[in-house]
């Protein structure tokens, strides 16, 4: 198989496609940047990386990346709630007229599969759980809302030019490779990172606020599976990717501390604009589709994602 991923080089993007070159599979990826922790991981592989902006990447280089290519993995997208309140503009042209832009070419392909990263964000803070996907969408922020335009140019694109696209609605993802040295990085990163340096930890809201919290293994996972599967079966839908259960602030901070033998002590700060409460998937449609079971649940994902992050510690240790 040949697959061709979009902002390929972030966290998710990474732990694909080490599991893609793992199976023998042939990679190429378009990326604005490559950075240090991408190229060590690759090390040794033969990976083809185009470094470009989804958007603004010339046709003919695009058609060469597609050329002969079966599987695109569209992951290129500028993440969280607060950039996106932040600037919103900036938000919509990379994930919006990103998607556009990789769904176009992808019509133009022969590609058996187009896999759209989504949001579990599109469901915005309803009280009903699980979250399914027959819910109707009530996204409460720019990002929420770029994402869940993504999904429908992707419905379209699959009912009008047949581009066999499919969107994952990816629930709080967590693992290796995840940073913490970015902008707006994600919640356990940043507690592992200031937990090691010895800090106090904080939250925004309530240490009660719970999410569907879901090891990368899982997603790469279910994004292989829909790869793979029939195109009947998946093909112009939408599905949750996540592991049916959840925990609260307060757990995550708890078995975080106990883990690392650090005392508990984090501090609450006011809840952020577009922030949801509550978060948990129903994964029974994907689980029908594509016999989709999450392997790696939360406190062994937490224990493997610590292990990565010791290493990486001790790697820079002269």
């Amino acid at each position: 198989m040949i697959a061709l991923v979009t902002g390929g080089t972030g966290f998710i993007g990474t732990n694909l496609i080490m599991r893609l070159l793992a199976e023998g599979h042939e990679v190429r990826v378009i990326d604005i940047a490559v950075p240090d922790g991408f190229r060590a991981a690759i090390k040794g592989h033969k990976v083809k990386v185009e470094r470009a902006d989804v958007c603004t990447l010339r046709r003919r280089a695009m058609d060469a990346l597609c050329k002969d290519v079966h599987v695109i993995f569209h992951l290129a997208a500028l993440g969280s709630v607060p950039r996106s309140i932040k600037r919103p503009m900036e938000v919509y042209k990379a994930n919006v007229e990103g998607t556009l832009a990789v769904l176009e070419r992808a019509r133009k392909s022969t590609i058996n599969r187009l896999i759209f990263a989504s949001s579990s964000s599109v469901y915005g803070d309803t009280k009903v759980l699980p979250k399914h996907e027959s819910m109707p969408a009530q996204p409460q922020s720019p990002y929420a809302a770029s994402k869940l335009i993504g999904e429908l140019y992707c419905q379209q694109y699959a009912r009008h030019f047949a581009v066999p696209a499919v969107a994952l609605r990816l629930f709080n993802v967590f693992g290796a490779h995840q940073r913490a040295d970015v902008e707006y990085p994600a919640l356990i990163p940043i507690w592992i990172r200031t937990l090691l340096q010895g800090k106090r930890c904080t939250a925004f809201g309530s240490l009660e606020t719970s999410r569907d919290w879901t090891h990368v293994d899982n997603v790469v996972d279910a994004m292989l599976r829909v790869a793979n599967v029939s195109a009947d079966r998946v093909v112009g839908r939408v599905f949750n990717v996540g592991t049916g259960r959840r925990s609260s602030l307060r757990h995550v901070h708890r078995c975080l501390c106990a883990m690392l033998t650090r005392p508990y002590n984090i501090k609450c700060l006011p809840k952020r604009a577009g922030d949801v409460q509550h978060s948990l998937a129903d994964i029974s449609a994907l689980r029908e589709a594509v016999a989709y079971v999450p392997r790696v649940g939360f406190g062994t994902g937490l224990r493997m994602t610590l292990k990565w992050w010791k290493q990486q510690a001790n790697a820079q240790t002269p």
